[in-house]
Protein backbone atom coordinates (compact mmCIF):
# COMPACT_ATOMS: atom_id res chain seq x y z
CA UNK A 1 0.00 0.00 0.00
CA UNK A 2 1.05 3.16 -0.88
CA UNK A 3 0.16 6.84 -0.02
CA UNK A 4 -1.15 9.49 -2.24
CA UNK A 5 0.24 12.79 -1.48
CA UNK A 6 -1.29 16.04 -3.22
CA UNK A 7 -0.73 19.61 -2.93
CA UNK A 8 2.56 18.56 -1.36
CA UNK A 9 0.88 17.72 2.00
CA UNK A 10 -2.72 16.53 1.82
CA UNK A 11 -2.88 12.57 2.84
CA UNK A 12 -5.67 12.34 -0.04
CA UNK A 13 -6.03 8.50 -0.68
CA UNK A 14 -3.99 5.18 -1.55
CA UNK A 15 -2.74 3.22 -3.78
CA UNK A 16 -2.75 -0.65 -3.53
CA UNK A 17 -0.60 -3.10 -5.82
CA UNK A 18 -1.64 -6.91 -6.23
CA UNK A 19 -0.36 -10.09 -8.27
CA UNK A 20 -1.64 -13.52 -8.68
CA UNK A 21 1.30 -13.80 -10.87
CA UNK A 22 -0.78 -13.88 -14.34
CA UNK A 23 -2.10 -9.91 -14.15
CA UNK A 24 -1.28 -6.99 -11.96
CA UNK A 25 -3.80 -5.00 -10.43
CA UNK A 26 -3.94 -1.13 -9.42
CA UNK A 27 -6.48 0.05 -7.05
CA UNK A 28 -6.61 3.65 -6.53
CA UNK A 29 -8.43 5.01 -3.99
CA UNK A 30 -9.01 8.65 -2.30
CA UNK A 31 -10.04 9.43 1.43
CA UNK A 32 -11.68 12.51 3.22
CA UNK A 33 -13.71 14.17 0.50
CA UNK A 34 -11.29 14.33 -2.32
CA UNK A 35 -12.57 12.94 -5.67
CA UNK A 36 -10.34 12.23 -8.60
CA UNK A 37 -10.99 13.69 -12.06
CA UNK A 38 -8.20 11.33 -13.73
CA UNK A 39 -5.01 8.92 -12.99
CA UNK A 40 -2.15 8.57 -15.44
CA UNK A 41 -0.36 4.51 -14.04
CA UNK A 42 3.66 3.57 -15.53
CA UNK A 43 4.13 0.28 -15.07
CA UNK A 44 8.11 -0.82 -16.43
CA UNK A 45 11.06 -2.57 -15.65
CA UNK A 46 13.09 0.17 -15.75
CA UNK A 47 12.14 3.63 -14.07
CA UNK A 48 9.93 5.94 -16.39
CA UNK A 49 11.79 8.33 -18.04
CA UNK A 50 9.38 11.47 -17.91
CA UNK A 51 7.58 12.86 -15.16
CA UNK A 52 4.90 14.33 -17.66
CA UNK A 53 1.83 12.10 -16.44
CA UNK A 54 0.25 12.48 -19.82
CA UNK A 55 2.30 10.14 -21.41
CA UNK A 56 2.53 7.16 -19.16
CA UNK A 57 0.66 4.01 -20.82
CA UNK A 58 -2.10 3.89 -18.64
CA UNK A 59 -5.14 6.61 -17.58
CA UNK A 60 -8.95 7.01 -16.87
CA UNK A 61 -10.75 10.43 -17.32
CA UNK A 62 -14.02 10.28 -15.19
CA UNK A 63 -17.00 12.65 -15.36
CA UNK A 64 -18.80 12.50 -12.65
CA UNK A 65 -15.56 12.46 -10.75
CA UNK A 66 -14.93 9.20 -8.51
CA UNK A 67 -13.38 7.98 -5.32
CA UNK A 68 -12.19 4.60 -6.20
CA UNK A 69 -10.78 3.25 -9.51
CA UNK A 70 -9.08 -0.57 -10.58
CA UNK A 71 -7.21 -0.33 -13.70
CA UNK A 72 -8.17 -3.28 -16.06
CA UNK A 73 -5.48 -5.64 -15.32
CA UNK A 74 -2.28 -5.82 -16.62
CA UNK A 75 -0.72 -9.08 -18.25
CA UNK A 76 2.84 -9.96 -16.18
CA UNK A 77 4.05 -11.55 -19.51
CA UNK A 78 4.59 -7.43 -21.20
CA UNK A 79 7.32 -7.30 -18.92
CA UNK A 80 9.10 -10.58 -18.68
CA UNK A 81 9.21 -10.76 -15.19
CA UNK A 82 10.42 -14.08 -13.09
CA UNK A 83 8.33 -15.92 -10.82
CA UNK A 84 9.63 -13.33 -8.29
CA UNK A 85 10.67 -9.92 -9.20
CA UNK A 86 9.66 -6.49 -9.07
CA UNK A 87 8.56 -3.66 -11.50
CA UNK A 88 8.47 0.11 -10.93
CA UNK A 89 5.35 2.40 -10.67
CA UNK A 90 4.44 6.08 -11.46
CA UNK A 91 0.79 6.68 -10.02
CA UNK A 92 -0.35 10.35 -10.64
CA UNK A 93 -4.12 11.50 -9.80
CA UNK A 94 -5.99 14.81 -10.42
CA UNK A 95 -8.30 15.38 -7.47
CA UNK A 96 -10.74 17.92 -6.18
CA UNK A 97 -12.36 18.69 -3.10
CA UNK A 98 -14.81 21.83 -2.29
CA UNK A 99 -13.45 23.89 -5.22
CA UNK A 100 -9.70 22.99 -4.37
CA UNK A 101 -7.68 21.26 -7.22
CA UNK A 102 -4.57 19.41 -6.46
CA UNK A 103 -2.38 16.88 -8.56
CA UNK A 104 -1.19 14.04 -6.36
CA UNK A 105 1.53 11.25 -6.53
CA UNK A 106 1.53 7.51 -4.69
CA UNK A 107 4.43 6.80 -3.17
CA UNK A 108 6.11 5.89 0.28
CA UNK A 109 5.98 9.22 2.12
CA UNK A 110 5.49 8.02 5.30
CA UNK A 111 2.36 9.89 6.46
CA UNK A 112 3.35 12.86 4.24
CA UNK A 113 6.95 13.61 4.86
CA UNK A 114 8.33 12.17 1.76
CA UNK A 115 11.09 9.36 1.84
CA UNK A 116 12.49 9.46 -1.50
CA UNK A 117 13.77 11.83 -4.08
CA UNK A 118 10.61 12.53 -6.02
CA UNK A 119 12.33 15.05 -8.72
CA UNK A 120 13.92 13.30 -11.45
CA UNK A 121 16.14 16.06 -11.92
CA UNK A 122 13.72 19.09 -12.31
CA UNK A 123 11.00 17.40 -13.39
CA UNK A 124 7.80 16.34 -10.67
CA UNK A 125 6.34 13.27 -9.94
CA UNK A 126 8.13 10.12 -8.46
CA UNK A 127 8.37 6.67 -8.86
CA UNK A 128 8.36 3.68 -6.52
CA UNK A 129 10.09 0.02 -6.99
CA UNK A 130 7.37 -2.84 -5.88
CA UNK A 131 8.27 -6.80 -5.26
CA UNK A 132 6.04 -9.09 -6.36
CA UNK A 133 4.60 -11.85 -4.60
CA UNK A 134 6.49 -15.03 -5.48
CA UNK A 135 4.66 -17.39 -7.36
CA UNK A 136 6.61 -20.35 -8.72
CA UNK A 137 5.58 -23.04 -10.65
CA UNK A 138 5.31 -25.82 -8.53
CA UNK A 139 4.62 -29.85 -8.64
CA UNK A 140 0.63 -29.94 -9.10
CA UNK A 141 0.46 -33.14 -7.78
CA UNK A 142 1.18 -34.42 -3.80
CA UNK A 143 4.57 -34.93 -2.89
CA UNK A 144 5.78 -37.31 -1.13
CA UNK A 145 8.32 -36.17 2.05
CA UNK A 146 9.91 -37.27 5.58
CA UNK A 147 10.44 -35.24 8.45
CA UNK A 148 13.09 -35.37 11.00
CA UNK A 149 11.88 -33.45 14.20
CA UNK A 150 15.07 -31.02 15.86
CA UNK A 151 16.73 -31.20 12.92
CA UNK A 152 20.05 -29.25 12.22
CA UNK A 153 18.34 -25.88 12.19
CA UNK A 154 15.38 -26.20 12.40
CA UNK A 155 12.27 -28.13 14.12
CA UNK A 156 11.74 -30.29 11.19
CA UNK A 157 14.45 -31.74 8.38
CA UNK A 158 12.41 -32.26 5.31
CA UNK A 159 13.34 -34.30 2.80
CA UNK A 160 11.46 -34.79 -0.55
CA UNK A 161 11.32 -38.61 -1.75
CA UNK A 162 11.99 -37.39 -5.35
CA UNK A 163 15.58 -35.44 -4.55
CA UNK A 164 15.31 -34.42 -8.40
CA UNK A 165 12.11 -32.29 -6.97
CA UNK A 166 12.71 -28.56 -8.91
CA UNK A 167 11.99 -26.24 -6.08
CA UNK A 168 13.65 -22.19 -5.57
CA UNK A 169 17.11 -22.44 -3.84
CA UNK A 170 17.26 -23.18 -0.37
CA UNK A 171 18.31 -26.87 0.11
CA UNK A 172 21.00 -28.41 2.28
CA UNK A 173 22.09 -31.43 2.36
CA UNK A 174 22.80 -34.56 5.11
CA UNK A 175 25.11 -36.72 3.63
CA UNK A 176 24.46 -37.15 -0.03
CA UNK A 177 20.38 -36.09 0.28
CA UNK A 178 19.05 -32.99 0.18
CA UNK A 179 16.68 -31.21 2.92
CA UNK A 180 14.96 -28.28 3.47
CA UNK A 181 14.37 -26.63 6.93
CA UNK A 182 10.94 -26.67 8.06
CA UNK A 183 8.64 -25.73 10.46
CA UNK A 184 5.20 -26.59 11.80
CA UNK A 185 1.97 -24.33 11.35
CA UNK A 186 0.01 -26.54 13.20
CA UNK A 187 0.21 -26.85 16.63
CA UNK A 188 -2.65 -29.06 16.96
CA UNK A 189 -1.48 -31.76 14.89
CA UNK A 190 1.16 -34.31 16.13
CA UNK A 191 3.23 -35.72 13.26
CA UNK A 192 5.43 -39.53 13.22
CA UNK A 193 9.01 -38.62 12.38
CA UNK A 194 10.36 -40.40 8.79
CA UNK A 195 6.96 -41.56 8.00
CA UNK A 196 6.20 -41.22 4.36
CA UNK A 197 3.74 -37.81 4.07
CA UNK A 198 2.19 -36.62 1.19
CA UNK A 199 1.30 -33.13 0.84
CA UNK A 200 0.23 -30.19 -1.66
CA UNK A 201 2.91 -27.75 -2.58
CA UNK A 202 1.81 -23.83 -2.42
CA UNK A 203 3.62 -20.34 -2.67
CA UNK A 204 2.46 -19.08 0.73
CA UNK A 205 1.68 -15.68 -1.06
CA UNK A 206 -0.12 -18.14 -3.63
CA UNK A 207 -3.97 -16.88 -3.90
CA UNK A 208 -5.41 -19.91 -4.48
CA UNK A 209 -4.25 -21.56 -1.80
CA UNK A 210 -7.57 -23.32 -0.03
CA UNK A 211 -8.61 -21.49 3.60
CA UNK A 212 -9.18 -24.02 5.93
CA UNK A 213 -10.69 -23.67 9.43
CA UNK A 214 -8.34 -26.75 10.52
CA UNK A 215 -5.41 -24.63 9.31
CA UNK A 216 -5.64 -21.33 11.04
CA UNK A 217 -2.84 -19.77 9.49
CA UNK A 218 -4.34 -20.09 5.75
CA UNK A 219 -6.93 -17.72 7.12
CA UNK A 220 -5.76 -14.97 9.78
CA UNK A 221 -3.38 -13.69 7.79
CA UNK A 222 -0.41 -14.13 9.68
CA UNK A 223 1.79 -15.61 6.89
CA UNK A 224 3.42 -12.46 6.26
CA UNK A 225 4.68 -12.26 9.55
CA UNK A 226 6.55 -15.87 9.15
CA UNK A 227 7.60 -14.88 6.31
CA UNK A 228 9.10 -11.82 7.71
CA UNK A 229 10.83 -14.07 10.47
CA UNK A 230 11.84 -16.55 8.25
CA UNK A 231 14.01 -13.55 6.10
CA UNK A 232 14.92 -12.00 9.63
CA UNK A 233 16.76 -15.53 10.33
CA UNK A 234 18.65 -15.45 7.16
CA UNK A 235 19.09 -11.59 7.10
CA UNK A 236 18.71 -10.10 10.50
CA UNK A 237 18.49 -6.42 11.16
CA UNK A 238 21.58 -5.42 13.31
CA UNK A 239 20.63 -4.83 16.87
CA UNK A 240 16.97 -6.44 16.29
CA UNK A 241 16.34 -9.96 17.89
CA UNK A 242 17.33 -12.21 15.25
CA UNK A 243 21.08 -10.20 14.99
CA UNK A 244 23.77 -12.73 16.45
CA UNK A 245 21.53 -15.88 17.39
CA UNK A 246 22.97 -19.20 16.88
CA UNK A 247 20.33 -21.46 14.90
CA UNK A 248 22.16 -24.32 15.29
CA UNK A 249 21.88 -24.20 19.28
CA UNK A 250 18.28 -26.23 19.84
CA UNK A 251 16.77 -23.96 22.34
CA UNK A 252 17.30 -20.55 19.53
CA UNK A 253 15.30 -22.93 16.68
CA UNK A 254 12.95 -24.20 19.15
CA UNK A 255 11.95 -20.25 19.75
CA UNK A 256 11.33 -19.61 16.54
CA UNK A 257 8.90 -22.64 16.28
CA UNK A 258 7.10 -21.04 19.31
CA UNK A 259 6.88 -17.87 17.42
CA UNK A 260 5.57 -19.65 14.49
CA UNK A 261 3.14 -21.42 16.57
CA UNK A 262 1.94 -17.99 18.35
CA UNK A 263 1.44 -17.03 14.73
CA UNK A 264 -0.39 -19.92 13.20
CA UNK A 265 -2.41 -20.83 16.57
CA UNK A 266 -2.32 -18.27 19.11
CA UNK A 267 0.50 -20.21 21.29
CA UNK A 268 1.04 -17.71 24.52
CA UNK A 269 4.65 -16.59 24.82
CA UNK A 270 6.86 -16.66 27.83
CA UNK A 271 7.52 -12.98 29.06
CA UNK A 272 10.33 -11.81 28.01
CA UNK A 273 11.55 -14.81 26.04
CA UNK A 274 13.24 -15.01 22.77
CA UNK A 275 10.39 -16.13 21.36
CA UNK A 276 8.53 -13.30 22.32
CA UNK A 277 10.89 -10.30 21.16
CA UNK A 278 11.12 -12.28 17.83
CA UNK A 279 7.16 -12.58 17.27
CA UNK A 280 6.85 -9.00 19.02
CA UNK A 281 9.88 -7.78 16.14
CA UNK A 282 7.80 -9.60 13.27
CA UNK A 283 4.44 -7.37 14.53
CA UNK A 284 6.32 -4.47 14.44
CA UNK A 285 7.80 -5.13 10.99
CA UNK A 286 6.64 -7.27 8.93
CA UNK A 287 3.22 -6.23 7.88
CA UNK A 288 2.76 -7.04 4.06
CA UNK A 289 6.19 -8.26 3.74
CA UNK A 290 6.86 -9.37 0.30
CA UNK A 291 10.50 -11.08 -0.23
CA UNK A 292 12.72 -8.55 -2.70
CA UNK A 293 15.65 -9.97 -4.61
CA UNK A 294 17.67 -11.86 -2.05
CA UNK A 295 15.34 -12.62 0.97
CA UNK A 296 13.38 -15.67 2.39
CA UNK A 297 10.10 -16.89 2.63
CA UNK A 298 7.83 -20.41 2.77
CA UNK A 299 6.49 -22.86 0.76
CA UNK A 300 3.92 -24.29 2.62
CA UNK A 301 3.15 -28.04 2.32
CA UNK A 302 -0.47 -28.09 2.35
CA UNK A 303 -1.79 -31.64 3.82
CA UNK A 304 -5.53 -33.17 3.54
CA UNK A 305 -7.17 -32.10 6.11
CA UNK A 306 -10.22 -34.55 5.58
CA UNK A 307 -7.81 -37.68 6.28
CA UNK A 308 -7.70 -37.86 9.96
CA UNK A 309 -5.25 -41.04 10.24
CA UNK A 310 -1.92 -39.97 11.74
CA UNK A 311 0.25 -42.02 9.38
CA UNK A 312 -1.61 -40.42 6.57
CA UNK A 313 -1.73 -36.96 7.14
CA UNK A 314 0.85 -34.90 8.20
CA UNK A 315 1.14 -31.38 9.49
CA UNK A 316 0.74 -28.47 7.84
CA UNK A 317 4.75 -27.13 7.28
CA UNK A 318 6.68 -24.27 6.08
CA UNK A 319 9.44 -24.79 4.10
CA UNK A 320 12.24 -21.84 3.79
CA UNK A 321 13.27 -20.87 0.22
CA UNK A 322 15.35 -18.36 -0.80
CA UNK A 323 14.26 -16.34 -4.21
Amino acid sequence: MYQIIAGQHYLVGYVYIASDGTFLTVEVETIDGWEMSSTHLYVGNVPPDTGAPGQFPFQAEFDPWVTNYTYPPVPLADYNVEYKAGLYFAIHVDVHKQGQEETGWAGDWNNGAPSWDFGWADKWGGYMYDCLPPLPDLPTTPQEFTADRYGMYSYWDIMFTDQNLILPPGEFYIGDYKHYVGWCAENSRWMLELQPYLAWLYSSYDPNMPADPLLPITMNGNLEFVNYMINQRRNPDPGGPFYGVDWTIQDNYIAFQDAVWFFSDGMILGTGSLAEALAEYAMANGDNYIPCEGEWYSLVLYPDTAEENMELRPQMILIEVDP
